[in-house]
């Protein structure tokens, strides 16, 4: 008898198991229907004006997880915690959604790079951005902040000046990314040099992203060419110089690991760029937004000013261990990620098929992770617009998921640099307001632009007036 139970027992979970698996494989995905065959959904795309805000209509209207078409390609877009969760593990970049950039940071740059290469090459890269190194570059982060402090200090002749922020937040994280990435840059004509051919460059990824290619030996396409190679030489320059000395753990920069694991020149100059690119642009994007808001809240600013002056001293260079105890600090540079959507979304994929969210995804789809989504997301931030350091007190973060708060990315492939972006932003923003009273210039309508990096519509002019 016993025999038999068992026997109708397992009948009856294989036929349940059965029947669940053959619920979720045909069960599909919500989401838009390609609007034309060739172009998919690029046309509502392009109507939102940029990816993100695409995704927010999109995740508005068909949830967590949702569908479109990028061209002939269907993308699975996730917004919620617990599916960012599920792709913790998963290393591989989709190439389709950041083939764009291409022509600046090259084929064999480890943004396009997949499998054990990738994985081989982070392995090696992250040596340079782990927290032991980055404490090492708190000289640099110093000297490149005081350098900013003394020349605005010499411009306001002891009253109240106006300053353009995001153009002294370019040049400061300019230099802190070669002084801290390559070492022994200290020409300021060459970094200048260096600064312009980068904009020549991102302007014309720019032109691009939105549409505009020049044409096969356009004068447009000749300025981007002598640009580019203007970058790479000023990085092979680098190496020379870098080649010649004796490199110990003290001294060892991002350049030396490039020089030493790389197996060609080509791969070489697009790491480095790539790293410049994602040092570079964001830092400078993320202090501009993150002193937007201190100058536009002067509770917050009081707060900030008040714990940075208890435990970074009135003179002194910032150390690691005035950092750790600036507990506001953090909060106010998170909600400032936050509030700026900084990075608006990541992109992974696998080559088998899986199950996300309880939905088949077939191997090979591209999943987005709208992570500006789930910035925004009033069910985890209430009031999502308003600027509050508080949601990232000790007490207010243990009522949400840890995955809600993604702005480096998710799991395995998360950005390399984010403890570098944190502890360069804490040392800039304590030295800056512990020095000057920050405002903003009155009639000023700054609008976020939303592409790889949001940045502002428009230069923020900020009032300063020194502290006594």
């Amino acid at each position: 008898m016993n025999f038999y139970l068992q026997l109708i027992v397992g009948f009856f979970l294989a036929y349940v198991i059965k029947k669940i698996f053959l619920t979720k494989k045909d069960k599909q995905i919500p989401g838009m229907e390609p609007r034309s065959k060739d172009m998919g959904n690029l046309e509502d795309l392009g109507r939102a004006g940029s990816l993100h805000q695409f995704l927010v209509g999109l995740h508005d209207k068909y949830g967590k997880i949702a569908s479109f078409w990028f061209g002939t390609q269907q993308i699975v877009s996730i917004s919620s915690p617990e599916m960012f969760k599920e792709q913790q593990s998963v290393f591989d970049r989709p190439l389709l959604l950041f083939q764009l950039f291409e022509p600046f940071i090259g084929p064999n740059s480890l943004q396009y790079a997949n499998k054990d290469d990738g994985k081989g090459r982070r392995k090696e890269y992250d040596r340079s951005m782990s927290h032991k190194a980055v404490t090492r570059y708190l000289g640099e982060f110093n000297a490149a902040v005081n350098e900013i402090i003394d020349m605005l200090c010499k411009d306001m002749e002891g009253g109240i000046s106006e300053h353009a922020l995001c153009t002294h937040m370019a040049t400061f994280a300019l230099k802190v990314d070669l002084m801290t990435l390559f070492g022994n840059v200290s020409d300021d004509s060459k970094i200048t040099e260096f600064h312009n051919n980068y904009n020549v460059c991102w302007s014309e990824m720019g032109s691009r992203l939105g549409g505009k290619f020049p044409e096969p030996g356009s004068e447009q396409e000749e300025n981007f060419q002598t640009a580019l190679n203007g970058a790479k030489d000023f990085v092979k320059g680098v190496v020379e110089i870098r080649e010649k000395l004796e490199i110990t753990e003290e001294n060892e920069r991002f350049i030396d690991i490039l020089i030493r694991h790389c197996a060609d020149e080509d791969t070489l100059l697009s790491d480095a760029i790539t790293y410049v690119v994602g040092g570079f642009h964001t830092t400078a994007n993320s202090l501009a937004w993150g002193f937007y808001f201190i100058a536009g809240n002067s509770a917050v600013q009081d707060k900030l000013h008040a714990e940075i002056s208890e435990h970074c001293g009135k003179h002194d260079s910032i150390g690691i261990s005035s950092i750790n105890k600036c507990v506001y600090l953090k909060q106010v540079f998170d909600e400032t990620l936050r509030c700026s959507v900084l990075a608006p979304f990541a992109a992974r994929y696998l080559d088998e098929d899986i199950l996300l969210g309880g939905y088949p995804i077939p191997g090979g789809t591209p999943i987005v992770h709208a992570l500006g989504v789930s910035l925004q997301n009033p069910e985890y931030f209430p009031e999502p617009s308003k600027f509050d350091p508080d949601r990232f007190s000790p007490e207010n973060i243990k009522n949400r998921p840890s995955t809600a708060f993604q702005p480096f990315g998710v799991g395995k492939r998360i950005c390399p640099g984010h403890r570098f972006a944190n502890m360069e932003a804490a040392v800039c923003i304590a030295a800056m307001v512990r020095k000057f009273e920050i405002g903003l210039v009155d009639g000023q309508k700054i609008e976020p632009v939303h592409g790889l990096v949001t940045h502002p519509s428009a230069e923020i002019m900020i009032t300063l007036k020194q502290r006594h």
